[in-house]
Order: C-alpha cells, then sequence, then structure tokens
C-alpha cells in the first residue's frame, strides 16, 4: 500500500471491471490543490521552521450495487515544497455488504483498512524524531483492518435504533531494536445508537460505546510514569455522543455534535483522561449551486496525572490541552456536463491550542485553492 501509483491503476481498473454491473452506481472524484501552511510540523515558537507551499492530491472512488455490495477508496497526498518531512500519504478503504430485511431492519457488515505515512517530527527539536542518535521518524506510521457489523431497526417513521460492533487491528513501525516500546494493539468497539426525527426540519441523535483496548507488549505505567514491567497495558474508554441536525432553509442547514470520553487504563491511571469535543457546522448553497460551509471544532484534553515530560514523545501520548479548529471553505462550480461536474473551491483552516506542556502549544493555518472533478 505505500506506492501510490499502483494504487490509483489498480483503483482504475478496478472501475472498469466493476461498472460491467447494470445495477450498479459509481464516482470518482479528482481532487487537486495548491496551499500556503505557517506551520506543518505544528511547532511552538521558537522552534518553527517558516511557512511552505504544497500540493494536495485527493482521489475518492465509490462503488455500490442496489442493496448488495459496495466499494469505497480514497487516497490524499500532500507534498511540500521545501519541508520533504512533512509530506504525508493516506490511504483508506471500505468493502461492505449491506442489505435490508422486510421494511424496518438494516445489516451492514464488512472490512474497513488504513494505512498512514507521514514522518514525524520532534515537538522539542523542531528535527525529524530520533532515539539514541538513530532515526526513528517513521515512529507512528501504521496500517489498519477493522472489520465490522451494523444493525438498524426503524421503530417508527420517526426513529431509527441501531447497534454495532468492530474489531480494529493497528500495526505500527516495530522499533523495540531501538530501544522503543511496540504500538501495537486491537481494539473492540461496541456502539448503541438512537435517531429521532422531531420534525421536518429537526433530527436528534445520541449514542453510547464501549471500546477495549489490548496492546501487544506495550507495558502499563504506575501514576508516577514508571513502568509495571509485569503488566501489558489495557485501555477501556466509555464514550457518549449528542448531534442535532437542523434545516434552516431549503438551501442553509447547520449541524452541531457533542463528545465525551473517559479512558481508564489497568495500571496506576498514567493514561486516564477525560476527552471533551464540540462541533458546529453550518453550511448554505446559493443560487448557481455554489457552497458556503463554515466548521468549527472545540476540544478539551484532560489527563488526570501531573505533567511528566520525560517519555512523553516516544509513548505516543500527548499533554493536556485544549484549543479550537476553523474551517471556511467557498465552491462554486465551473462546468456542468452530462457525465461529470468540474467545481473551483477556496479553502481556509486556522488551529490554536494550548498545552500544559509549551512545546505543544501552536497557532497553524493554511490557505488553499483548487479544482474538484466529480464523474458520475
Amino acid at each position: 500500500m505505500h506506492n501510490l501509483t499502483s494504487y490509483i491503476s489498480s483503483k482504475i481498473l478496478l472501475t472498469a471491471f466493476l461498472s460491467i454491473s447494470t445495477n450498479a452506481t459509481a464516482e470518482l472524484n479528482l481532487i487537486t490543490g495548491l496551499g500556503t501552511d505557517n506551520n506543518p510540523f505544528r511547532l511552538a515558537d521558537p522552534l518553527t521552521r517558516g511557512s511552505d507551499s504544497y500540493l494536495r492530491t485527493e482521489i475518492e472512488y465509490q462503488w455500490k450495487e442496489h442493496q448488495s455490495a459496495y466499494i469505497r477508496l480514497d487516497a490524499t497526498k500532500y507534498q511540500y515544497q521545501l519541508f520533504d518531512d512533512a509530506d504525508s500519504t493516506i490511504l483508506s478503504g471500505r468493502l461492505g455488504y449491506e442489505t435490508d430485511i422486510g421494511k424496518n431492519h438494516q445489516i451492514d457488515a464488512g472490512l474497513k483498512l488504513r494505512d498512514k505515512r507521514k514522518s514525524y517530527v520532534s515537538r522539542f527539536t523542531g528535527k525529524l524524531f530520533s532515539f539514541r542518535n538513530q532515526d526513528a521518524s517513521n515512529r507512528y506510521n501504521h496500517s489498519r483492518i477493522e472489520p465490522y457489523l451494523k444493525y438498524e431497526f426503524r421503530s417508527s417513521e420517526s426513529t431509527v435504533l441501531g447497534m454495532s460492533v468492530a474489531l480494529r487491528d493497528q500495526k505500527y513501525k516495530d522499533l523495540r531494536v531501538l530501544g522503543l516500546s511496540d504500538l501495537n494493539y486491537r481494539e473492540l468497539r461496541a456502539q448503541a445508537k438512537s435517531q429521532w426525527k422531531l420534525k421536518d426540519r429537526l433530527r436528534l441523535a445520541a449514542s453510547i460505546a464501549y471500546r477495549n483496548r489490548d496492546f501487544d507488549t506495550r507495558q502499563a505505567r504506575d501514576i508516577t510514569g514508571q513502568s509495571l514491567s509485569q503488566t501489558t497495558l489495557k485501555y477501556e474508554m466509555t464514550e457518549l455522543g449528542l448531534s442535532l441536525r437542523y434545516r434552516v432553509s431549503k438551501n442553509t442547514k447547520f449541524f452541531s455534535k457533542l463528545t465525551w470520553i473517559d479512558r481508564a487504563d489497568n495500571g496506576g491511571g498514567y493514561y486516564d483522561y477525560r476527552d471533551f469535543r464540540t462541533s458546529l457546522r453550518l453550511t448554505h448553497r446559493g443560487q448557481i449551486k455554489d457552497q458556503w460551509t463554515a466548521y468549527i471544532v472545540y476540544g478539551d484534553l484532560d489527563y488526570s496525572r501531573g505533567g511528566f515530560q520525560e517519555d512523553i514523545e516516544r509513548d505516543v501520548e500527548a499533554p493536556s490541552r485544549q484549543g479550537i479548529n476553523l474551517t471556511l471553505e467557498y465552491e462554486r462550480p465551473l462546468l456542468r456536463r452530462k457525465n461529470y461536474d468540474l467545481n473551483w473551491y477556496l479553502l481556509g483552516r486556522y488551529w490554536d491550542y494550548e498545552a500544559d506542556i509549551r512545546n505543544y502549544t501552536y497557532k497553524r493555518s493554511q490557505i488553499e485553492t483548487g479544482l474538484r472533478l466529480e464523474f458520475n
């Protein structure tokens, strides 16, 4: 999965093969954009390395048979002009099968895949992460496989109940030879969800989830950060969610979401935290089918431990932190044809985060413009 060209070529061949089915629908989106980024590595002053321009390339593909199999694929690559160590590639896919059972029941089963490649730059040095004078910048590259099963029951015209279960297997680069811990884990997630249509314009949803994460060999720690050599680390997480979707008018929609996560480890509480997130999104579609989108996220992550710093960077953990992420986007059509559409977009992003450890405090902004080509 490391070769983006091979991935794209195989996807195009797959598209041609699957399109033979007369009952299937397929969509292919190509996105390319040029942007500028004033802090690609999310570094605190005075370690910031300045601004750089980048090229973003993204390919999205969806194929689905009616009441049957589906495939979704996505490849995203960022290439920076000056800072090669800021480049990143993310490949993801989903293969599944969904079907209705009677009028009120639906089952969806499938497999998710993900692969991420991005060099890690140290928050403390501003350089590629190393350990014991050896390069460890691929510390957080990983691949993931996740089978899942979902069930939905429509109990009335306005209420949908759902349950899901997923088993994630995530693998990292093995750097134990350098003395770094193995980050590989397996996670079981079970969720129950309910959705209500209160009015024609208003919909609410609430969910509760339980997650159990078992690491292969990573050791637990006591509250002071000392390793517990006889105890393999485990997490138990409880997640509560509440969302609201409101149609302000025919062309304007509002969406809000609250998420609260409580995590507890099986050691002395060194990895325990509470994570609160809230987001707001407003979209408006104009008369020429152009669209404005405003999106803001606030996050507050609070660890139970004190401000220990010794092993935080090599231990895949971040300190307590809080901040916002703001996104503004405008998109408008340039061409409309029978089999494809061409759109132009302008995108702006801004991050502002404070942290208990100063090296994790940063501000970052991006401005990007490009084209989106949609085949249908």
